[in-house]
């Protein structure tokens, strides 16, 4: 007899995916992490019982169920499944033809320099700090973003190897499930990259500078992406033989991280236009009628 709760978890988790993909796009990689989980819980067993195949066709469709849903109230609205079409013509924005993709740097002569140092190095380091604008510049610390791009492919990278070698299958299926996930949400901004022309566009994205390298656009992926990042760190301090650093250095970091924030966000609270100088700009006028 199956638990009525499992049922309700599978549905929870089938909606939760649902939730992710309509409220940003961006976060498909979602869906990448469902087909593997079905996938994977499928060829588990050569022949699944009933009750296991009915909790994948549930976890399915109350994923499925509401983005059909949506792209079909989209398609009748606007005639555009996403409902996009009008926000790419308002910024300019035009799909190119298959012939016009090749154009794009990832396919050029410095095509691994392009991807490595132009878009992945962007992309992680923005997934990192965010994107703070300040006089139209973003604000940034160069040694800051590159110990968060070196750092990120080399725990990574040791994640992966650790799981190769890890004995509890649920372990192992956690941590490729994870990967999949993160390469798929960046694989998406990569595509993205190169399906657009981005016209007369001075600012990002643009014709000189053609990446979608926000890192908040997957910001769905920071759970798996850091869940990641831990695992391999451990690993990678237990073969330098460096017991009990773990917890100091994830605090070094999250300080770091806190540091440069600050650094990066003090100009822009010394604005006296900024919210709390309008905050304190009200409260004495509030005083003073």
């Amino acid at each position: 007899m199956v638990s009525p709760r499992s049922w309700v978890q599978y549905a929870g988790a089938g909606l939760l995916v649902a939730m992710s993909l309509l409220t940003k796009y961006s976060n498909v990689a979602v869906v990448g992490a469902l087909l593997i989980t079905v996938v994977a819980s499928w060829s588990a067993s050569a022949r699944p019982s009933r009750a296991d195949a009915g909790k994948l066709a549930i976890l399915v469709f109350c994923a499925v169920t509401p983005v059909a849903m949506w792209f079909t109230r989209s398609y009748l609205l606007s005639g555009d499944l996403t409902g996009s079409q009008q926000k790419y013509q308002m910024l300019g924005w035009t799909l190119k033809s298959l012939g016009a993709i090749r154009d794009h740097p990832f396919f050029g002569a410095s095509a691994l320099d392009a991807f490595v140092r132009d878009f992945l190095h962007g992309v992680v380091a923005t997934l990192w700090r965010g994107e703070i604008m300040w006089h139209g510049m973003p604000r940034a610390l160069r040694s800051v973003d590159l110990f968060y791009s070196i750092s990120s492919a080399l725990f990574l990278a040791f994640a992966l190897i650790r799981a190769r070698s890890a004995r509890d299958p649920a372990e192992r299926a956690a941590i490729w499930t994870g990967a999949a996930t993160v390469i798929f949400a960046i694989g998406s901004l990569a595509v993205l990259s190169i399906m657009f022309d981005f016209g007369e566009r001075q600012t990002f994205p643009s014709t000189r500078s053609p990446y979608f390298t926000s890192g908040r656009l997957i910001v769905g992926t920071l759970a798996p992406f850091l869940t990641l990042y831990v695992y391999g760190l451990e690993w990678g301090l237990s073969k330098a033989r460096i017991p009990g650093a773990l917890v100091p250095v994830v605090v070094g970091v999250a300080l770091l991280v806190l540091a440069s924030q600050t650094i990066l966000a003090f100009p822009v609270s010394q604005s006296e236009y900024n919210w709390f100088s309008l905050l304190q700009a009200g409260e004495a006028g509030s005083r003073f009628p």
